[in-house]
């Protein structure tokens, strides 16, 4: 009985290393970062690059790194996604981007973190090590401002007086012309269909069927594809290259349980159809 017991003791902790040794494989990372030395006006950015054997649309980057900062403080991030084909196989790089500004002057450090990516085809979790840095901060860069001579001071009034009266007459000219109708993006248009719908007023299908139906309409003006007359199935194929991550579940997940509501005779509660909308404005606003 301990035999056996050892046995299987030894296939799983062999299984262990084996996944940790895919995981790896599929998924590596690149870092790096705009300077090491600032000062007190600059910011400073580090870029992850993270390289996926397969498709990137099927990993979700289930946390977002939170590294522990020393003398720094989060400002923003922005990310974009690649896909190439190879050999009938979808490979891609996701590149994330972090933007921070120092508190003070003198030593500064970005701690290592994890990134937990989670792929929704086979449910495997991978925690990927994003390297931190360290930085040196030194005092605001100082501007002289040079003394500028008597001359070129009463030129610059008279240019200035000169500049005004050029500035009114064009003003009066520019009153007298109707200003241009503002085009809508996709996006503020999208937004301003969904804070139209009220699920007080209607019935939970209607509002569904709404939604279903702004959110094909804004894919067709983003991304130039029939989407209004296409089924939720080809409209996740199609943009499976496009999109990554959180937001093509976002929209998978909003898309058919409209069409579960629509269609299937799904009757829904009163908070899952706000829920419905809320999730239709965070992939519109995503």
């Amino acid at each position: 009985m301990k035999k056996l017991l050892l046995i299987l003791f030894i296939i799983l902790f062999a299984l262990e290393i084996f996944a940790d040794f895919e995981g790896s494989e599929r998924i590596s990372v690149q870092s790096s970062i705009s300077s090491k030395k600032i000062s007190m006006d600059d910011t400073v950015t580090v870029e992850y690059v993270f390289k996926f054997m397969d498709n990137p649309a099927y990993w979700i980057l289930d946390n977002f790194p939170n590294p522990t900062l020393r003398n720094l403080k989060y400002i923003s991030s922005s990310s974009s996604v690649s896909t190439v084909s190879e050999h009938g196989c979808k490979t891609g790089h996701f590149n994330l981007k972090i933007i921070f500004i120092p508190i003070d002057k003198g030593k500064a450090k970005i701690e290592n973190s994890l990134a937990h990516f989670v792929n929704i085809q086979d449910s495997i979790e991978i925690d990927v090590t994003l390297s931190g840095f360290d930085l040196e901060v030194t005092s605001s860069k100082k501007s002289h401002i040079p003394l500028i001579p008597l001359g070129l001071v009463l030129l610059g009034i008279a240019l200035i007086i000169i500049l005004f009266f050029v500035v009114k007459i064009q003003f009066k000219k520019y009153m007298e012309i109707p200003k241009p109708i503002k085009v809508e993006t996709p996006e503020e248009n999208a937004i301003r269909v969904l804070e139209c719908i009220d699920p007080q007023r209607t019935s939970a299908v209607k509002v569904l069927d709404e939604v279903s139906k702004c959110l094909r309409k804004y894919i067709e003006l983003k991304y130039n594809i029939p989407a209004t007359g296409m089924a939720t199935d080809e409209i996740l194929q199609t943009l499976s290259d496009q999109l990554i991550g959180q937001r093509f579940v976002v929209l998978r997940d909003s898309l058919k349980y409209c069409d579960d509501v629509r269609f299937a005779g799904k009757y829904p509660q009163k908070d899952e159809v706000e829920l419905a909308i809320e999730n239709a404005k965070i992939f519109v606003g995503g």
